[in-house]
C-alpha cells in the first residue's frame, strides 16, 4: 500500500477506529506515516493532499466527542518543527484538531539520544505559538 491516496484513506479509517475504541485515551502519532519511506518529503506532501481539512475536522470531531487526547509527538518531527513541509502538513492537521475541540498532550518518543534535541523548550514554544494553544488545550495530568 504505497499509493498516497490509499495510505491517506487507511490512516483515516485507522484513526476513526482508534477514536471509537473504548480502551484508548490518547491517539498517538495522528496521521503520521512514520515508516522511513513515508517520511520522504514528496510522499508526505502527497499523503496530506488526500487529507482535506473537512476530512480532518470529521476525524478529530469524532475523537473530541470520545474525549480522546491528541498527542503532539515532538520526536516525530524528524525534519524539525520549523520545516516548511511540516508547516504545510502537520501544523494544519493539529490546527484542525484544535478547531474540532480536541485536547492535546506533548510527547517525546526519542528513540536515540540525538533525538532529544527536538524536545527543547524552543520547539515547544514554537508549536504552542503557531497553533495558538493555551493551557485549556492540554489534557494535563492530575497533581493530586
Amino acid at each position: 500500500m504505497q499509493e498516497p491516496k490509499a495510505l491517506a484513506g487507511y490512516m483515516v479509517d485507522t484513526f476513526c477506529q482508534v477514536a471509537l475504541c473504548p480502551v484508548t485515551d490518547i491517539i498517538a502519532h495522528p496521521f503520521d506515516p512514520t515508516a522511513a519511506d513515508f517520511q520522504q518529503p514528496e510522499m508526505l506532501r502527497e499523503i496530506f493532499m488526500h487529507l482535506p481539512h473537512q476530512q480532518l475536522i470529521y476525524c478529530f470531531s469524532m475523537a473530541a466527542k470520545q474525549q480522546k487526547v491528541i498527542e503532539i509527538n515532538l520526536g516525530s518531527f524528524v525534519h524539525g518543527v520549523k520545516n516548511e513541509l511540516y508547516r504545510q502538513t502537520y501544523l494544519p492537521m493539529f490546527a484542525a484538531a484544535k478547531e474540532a475541540g480536541c485536547k492535546f498532550c506533548l510527547a517525546s518518543d526519542a528513540q536515540k539520544p540525538e533525538d532529544l534535541q527536538r524536545i527543547c523548550p524552543e520547539n515547544v514554544e514554537y508549536l504552542i505559538d503557531e497553533l495558538k494553544l493555551t493551557a485549556e488545550d492540554f489534557a494535563l495530568p492530575s497533581r493530586e
